[in-house]
């Protein structure tokens, strides 16, 4: 599933040498969840709250479905994606 941070704040961890560790945090607008999306393999980290937020979740199902129906913006939302793992 694709995520969608609507409202407050989060922290990406990873689990490294035996602690999970900070590697990045996510601001209102960011979109996490991408890479199982597009590359079918789980996410590398959590994802965790640090203040009340409000998520979106869009299933990959109906992302799909969504970008099968709308081919142009099918395209915006996937380069969009695609620029942002680079």
């Amino acid at each position: 599933d694709l995520y969608i941070l609507v409202s407050g704040a989060v922290d990406f961890t990873a689990y490294i040498d035996g602690e999970d560790q900070i590697q990045g945090k996510g601001v209102v607008g960011d979109a996490f969840g991408e890479i199982g999306v597009l590359c079918y393999t789980p996410q590398p980290f959590t994802v965790r709250t640090t203040q009340l937020s409000q998520i979106l979740r869009v299933s990959k199902t109906s992302l799909m479905s969504a970008m099968r129906a709308h081919v142009e913006d099918g395209r915006v939302i996937m380069n969009n994606l695609f620029m942002k793992l680079r």
